[in-house]
């Protein structure tokens, strides 16, 4: 942990090294990877995977415990559920190793047997560009804020790229624009809008995108679709009658977390003898050309 930290990031690190009693700490040091050990009891617990914090931005950090059968049935539920079509040799990590989204890459990679491409520098979009362009990376998962700098370079250097065949964004919003930008720069690519909670192991629920399909899956304010649930993920909206079709998102299945570590469960909830976990994300189902 360096001095240079912000107190409140600072303070942070320190709760998570406390509260998940790890016993190496790895870290970045002028650009080289470090550890180092931490007197913890750690209690090992068998079914362990990873434990994970989310952001905090409803209340305190929530460690959540994933399970090595939640991430192998995400692993399993992704393969069943894309088509072999979106099969590429290569996949580019956009993010550090601590972003669910990285999981989210190495499940695809563990999935489809292919290479990581990892930059020198993840947070320089001229690195990620050039390792693109030199490594012929097939296929790319980034958050939408991401996208936007990438866009904004490649429109400017007037780059495309043939060569690229899965275009991946999940994290945040997608928006038609970005959708419209990303195909001149990649016009071979497929495009995927995933969604999930951390609390259910990274993505729950994708959408394929093409030119045929756009006006069924985007909103008033031009925004995509979280699509439909990935194989063997249930999902339901419990309604809120003063929002009409609207109500809270609700997942079952075999990628619901263990628990959390330092909180309790109320957001997991019995719903005809399944357990649920409850976002507190209002979602409405559509339905188009019966699907």
């Amino acid at each position: 942990i360096k001095d240079k930290l912000i107190p409140g990031v600072k303070k942070n690190i320190k709760y998570q090294i406390k509260e998940s009693k790890i016993n190496f700490l790895f870290y970045k040091k002028s650009g080289k990877i470090c550890y180092k050990k931490i007197k913890s009891k750690l209690k090992n617990k068998k079914h362990l995977c990873y434990k994970i914090y989310t952001s905090g931005s409803t209340g305190d950090k929530k460690g959540v415990e994933i399970s090595k059968n939640n991430f192998c049935n995400y692993v399993k539920n992704v393969k069943s559920s894309i088509q072999k079509k979106f099969y590429s040799k290569s996949i580019l990590i956009t993010g550090d190793i601590s972003f669910d989204i990285v999981n989210a890459d190495i499940a695809f990679a563990l999935a489809y047997n292919t290479s990581i491409g990892i930059t020198h520098d993840q947070k320089n979009i001229f690195s990620i560009i050039n390792f693109i362009k030199e490594k012929k990376i097939e296929s790319i998962y980034a958050v939408p804020t991401l996208w936007e700098k990438i866009i904004l370079i490649c429109k400017n250097l007037h780059l495309k790229f043939n060569f690229v065949k899965n275009i991946n964004s999940g994290g945040e919003i997608f928006k038609l624009r970005q959708y419209k930008s990303l195909k001149k720069i990649f016009p071979m690519a497929n495009f995927i809008n995933f969604y999930g909670p951390t609390e259910f192991t990274i993505n729950a629920t994708f959408c394929f995108i093409n030119k045929q399909n756009i006006k069924y899956l985007i909103d008033s304010h031009n925004n995509f679709s979280i699509g439909k649930p990935l194989n063997n993920v249930k999902v339901k909206i419990i309604k809120n009658s003063r929002k009409n079709n609207w109500g809270e998102l609700a997942l079952s299945g075999n990628q619901l977390m263990l628990g959390y570590s330092n909180s309790d469960n109320k957001n997991v909830k019995k719903i005809e003898n399944q357990k649920y976990y409850i976002k507190k994300k209002l979602c409405r189902i559509r339905i188009w050309n019966g699907k």
